[in-house]
C-alpha cells in the first residue's frame, strides 16, 4: 500500500473495494431471498464494519485520512484529493444503486481509473462492470433488482436507507470465462507475472464501461436464454 501511495504521489488518489462483511446468519437468511417486503434493516458501520475483500483493503481502512463510502453494498474506500468528491453523493437519491450514477464506481469510471488485481483473478472480482448495469436506465433484463434496507452508522450520522441490489440469482448467468477471454483478446485486460505473483490490470476503466455498453443489448456479459 505504501509503495502504491508513493507511486501515484500527492496528486493521485488510490481506492480499494471494502465491501462490508455482514454476518453469516444475515447472508444465509437474505442472500437468495426474492421477497422484498419482510427484511429487517442490516447495520453497516462505516468506521468499524470489516471488509470481506481481503487483507489489503482491511489494512488500507486503518490508514489516516482514508474516506469510506456510506453506501452499504460494493463499498469503496479512498485516499487522496479525489476521495471526498468520490464518496459525497453515494447515498443521494431514491434507492441508490451501489454502482449507479452517484456512486464511487461511476466516479472512477468517468475519471478513467486504472484497476489493478494483485494475485487475484480480476474478472472474478470485477465490481466495475456493474456500472454498465446500474447507470443504464434501459438495462434489458427484467426483474434485475431487489430492495434491501440498511441502517448506516458513521460517527454521529445514522440513517435507515432502502437501496436497490442486483438479485443474487443473476450471478449464475455471468459468463465469467468467456468474458475474460474477450477482454484479453480485445486488449482491455492485461495479465503479467512478477515471480510467483500474478498481476492483472485494466488501464482504463472508462474504456471497459464503453466496451460493455456496446454489447449490452442482450445483457452481456450475462448469458440468459431469453435474451439470446
Amino acid at each position: 500500500i505504501d509503495s502504491l501511495i508513493n507511486m501515484i504521489g500527492s496528486l493521485g488518489t488510490i481506492a480499494f473495494p471494502t465491501h462490508p462483511a455482514y454476518s453469516q446468519k444475515e447472508i444465509s437468511k437474505l442472500y437468495m431471498r426474492d421477497n422484498d417486503d419482510k427484511e429487517e434493516p442490516v447495520a453497516y458501520n462505516v468506521m468499524t464494519t470489516k471488509a470481506w475483500t481481503g487483507l489489503l483493503p482491511n489494512c488500507f481502512l486503518k490508514y489516516p485520512n482514508v474516506i469510506r463510502s456510506r453506501h452499504p453494498i460494493n463499498t469503496m474506500a479512498a485516499l487522496g484529493p479525489l476521495a471526498i468528491p468520490m464518496m459525497e453523493k453515494n447515498i443521494d437519491g431514491e434507492k441508490p444503486l451501489a454502482c449507479g450514477n452517484n456512486s464511487s464506481w461511476k466516479f472512477c469510471a468517468e475519471k478513467r481509473a486504472r484497476i489493478l488485481g494483485f494475485g487475484v483473478d480480476l474478472v472474478h472480482s470485477l465490481t466495475m462492470i456493474h456500472v454498465a448495469e446500474d447507470s443504464n436506465p434501459n438495462w434489458p433484463i427484467d426483474g434485475w433488482y431487489r430492495d434491501r434496507v440498511f441502517t448506516i452508522i458513521d460517527g454521529d450520522f445514522q440513517k435507515t436507507l432502502k437501496v436497490r441490489e442486483r438479485r443474487p440469482k443473476w450471478a449464475i448467468y455471468y459468463a465469467e470465462r468467456c468474458f475474460r477471454r474477450d477482454l484479453i483478446r480485445d486488449n482491455i485486460l492485461r495479465v503479467i507475472s512478477l515471480g510467483n505473483l500474478s498481476l492483472e490490470y485494466i488501464d482504463d476503466s472508462g474504456k471497459l464501461i464503453e466496451y460493455l455498453n456496446s454489447k449490452n443489448k442482450k445483457g452481456y456479459p450475462y448469458y440468459i436464454r431469453k435474451w439470446l
